[in-house]
């Protein structure tokens, strides 16, 4: 015969059991898996969540241990064991675990199991909170594996990359090179630009990189170290990584600006030993086609004609190099002064009509800005500006109408030359400023120049703070210039 103490002790847990069907009606409407086992982790019930990701029904796993059921292979057994500590010791668990579905397939669950007590403290249970982690579990996998074809990617660079932050503070590094123009990976993770590199360098290497992440466009800068096997040229290639980092891809470029150096002084050298001898050959020829030695025949004149023209072609490409190598040395003095830009635009027009009308191409001006004035050198701006006229009537449609215009912007001034005929290649572009470019074509061939003029006027316009592009399609094709408002 039971006692009153038994009596109400059994009260208390019939309570706590009505108490958990209540809270089971509320599970079976979750979208997380649901279960409710014994103090020995057999299964009481279980919710419709349930059967929807493992395949088992109550009726399958009511009275037996889930576990032995939906574990297999891939399931970790340090997982499994602690889930069957804490069982025994009647403590909830936190875990990730991977099972099998009753199909075979295999899931992951995010698993939390607390247990529920009688009112003296006994365990009468526990009840499994579970979460399908399938789909994210996938997506760190994924990324995991992304993360490894990165770095080996990384690895396999030649260059050195490093991320870095706004500060400037190397966040992580690769770095192949021996020669690299900072100290290797393990001294460089953690430390500050300035820590490493010459004031100037790290100045410049920090302005770029604030200039990157405000931008949100990479740039690319060159720079020198001094390093234990003498002076090395360095060219960065700087992109945003994220809002606060970047990428900073250096690459040791000393040999190729050796063999620039060497190949620059060689044009220099032979044009000066040519300058000389050319022109006493264009002084002969242009006697001899004067009739000043006497008269010859329409052969022979047709003949020194030929040899004068291509003399005078051959002294323009040496008066172009060494006009470049100047530019490019800053050898070359320009008369900077605050200038207005309409008259000396007028003045190129009316300079470069004749050339034009060889072609059929005439000049149009469009522009309102009278009081448009720039810093600039006047002799090189036209130098500029005729090289892009002369360019639009040579490439352009026969009988073509080149417009020109003179806009203002925010912080600059825009003029540009605009024509009409074949596009530029895109291909062509990263080379198109560069010394002896010529887009290749049939129909260009016999109006080839130099290859130097459109070098020759990026480097005059960056002298003068300014910068020039261009935009090309079957429609049309613009050059235009920028320079700074003064």
């Amino acid at each position: 015969m039971n006692t009153a103490a038994e009596r109400t002790l059994g009260s208390k847990e019939q309570t706590a059991l009505t108490e958990l069907e209540k809270l089971a009606l509320v599970a079976s409407r979750t979208h997380n898996i649901v279960i409710v086992t014994d103090a020995e982790a057999r299964t009481e019930w279980v919710n419709a969540a349930f059967t929807r990701v493992t395949g088992y029904t109550l009726e399958d796993v009511k009275g037996r241990r889930v576990g032995p059921l939906v574990q297999g292979e891939l399931t970790d057994p340090l997982t499994v064991r602690h889930m069957r500590e804490a069982i025994r010791a009647g403590r909830g668990f936190q875990v990730e675990i991977q099972n099998y579905a009753k199909d075979g397939h295999t899931y992951w669950l995010e698993v939390d199991s607390r247990p529920f007590h009688s009112p003296d403290g006994k365990v009468l249970g526990f009840v499994g909170v579970e979460t399908d982690v399938t789909v994210r579990k996938a997506m760190e996998e994924e990324l995991r594996r992304r993360a490894v074809e990165l770095r080996a990617f990384v690895e396999a660079l030649p260059d050195s990359v490093f991320r870095v932050d706004r500060d400037g503070q190397f966040i992580d590094a690769h770095v192949p090179d021996p020669d690299s123009f900072v100290a290797p990976k393990d001294a460089v993770i953690g430390r500050h630009i300035s820590e490493l590199l010459p004031v100037d360098v790290a100045v410049k290497l920090v302005e770029s990189i604030a200039n990157v992440l405000d931008c949100g466009k990479g740039c690319n800068i060159e720079f020198q170290v001094e390093r234990m096997t003498g002076v090395r040229d360095f060219e960065a290639r700087i992109v945003p990584a994220s809002i606060e980092q970047v990428l900073v891809i250096v690459r040791n470029v000393s040999e190729r600006k050796l063999l620039e150096r060497l190949k620059d002084e060689l044009i220099s050298t032979v044009s000066h030993e040519l300058r000389t001898p050319l022109t006493a050959i264009r002084g002969t020829l242009g006697l001899l086609g004067g009739g000043v030695l006497g008269a010859i025949s329409p052969e022979a004149q047709e003949l020194v004609n030929m040899s004068l023209s291509n003399a005078e072609r051959l002294s323009r490409l040496i008066d172009d190099i060494l006009d470049l190598e100047r530019v490019m040395q800053g050898g070359l003095e320009l008369d900077l002064e605050a200038r207005p830009l309409l008259p000396l635009i007028e003045r190129c027009i009316h300079e470069a009509e004749p050339f034009a009308a060889e072609f059929g191409t005439c000049y149009v001006l469009e522009s309102d800005e009278a009081d448009a004035r720039a810093r600039i050198d006047g002799d090189r701006f036209m130098q500029v500006l005729n090289n892009l006229l002369s360019n639009a009537a040579k490439y352009g449609d026969p009988n073509d109408t080149v417009k020109v215009t003179l806009k203002s912007s925010a912080q600059d001034w825009r003029i540009s030359v605009q024509n009409h005929g074949r596009p530029i290649p895109v291909d062509f572009r990263p080379r198109l400023f560069r010394r002896f470019a010529m887009v290749d074509g049939s129909d260009h061939r016999s109006r080839r120049g130099t290859g130097l003029g459109l070098a020759i006027t990026k480097a005059l316009v960056e002298r003068m703070q300014g910068s020039i592009d261009y935009e090309s399609s079957i429609d049309a094709t613009e050059f235009f210039i920028r320079l700074p408002k003064c």
